[in-house]
């Protein structure tokens, strides 16, 4: 299920608020701070299926080791295959909950 802007907003300004201290009186401050990096994040470059898997196989999202896998079957896979591709919104979406996680593996030397 996609989050809308104003949940993505609403989750980052809280965590802005927990990582101040939760002060009180600065809540529209908070908000506007998670408007302003979403709003940045959305006027980025649209994300690609190829773009996510490169930040899965580079271990980006936390989900593995950085190392391709072959195996795995890429984003839409499925629908691609009955003729309807992932719209540019929903990799948008997938790729931004995929590093919004806050994960990071390890690089292997």
């Amino acid at each position: 299920m996609a989050i809308s802007k104003e949940g993505r907003v609403r989750a980052l300004a809280y965590r802005f608020w927990e990582e101040d201290g939760f002060p009180q009186g600065r809540e529209l401050e908070h908000w506007r701070k998670a408007q302003e990096l979403i709003d940045q994040e959305d006027e980025a470059s649209p994300a690609t299926v190829e773009m996510l898997r490169g930040d899965i196989d580079a271990g980006r999202t936390g989900d593995k080791v950085p190392g391709s896998d072959p195996a795995a079957a890429p984003l839409g896979t499925d629908d691609e295959a009955a003729g309807t591709p992932n719209t540019k919104a929903q990799i948008d979406d997938a790729r931004r909950q995929e590093l919004g996680r806050g994960i990071k593996s390890e690089p292997v030397d």
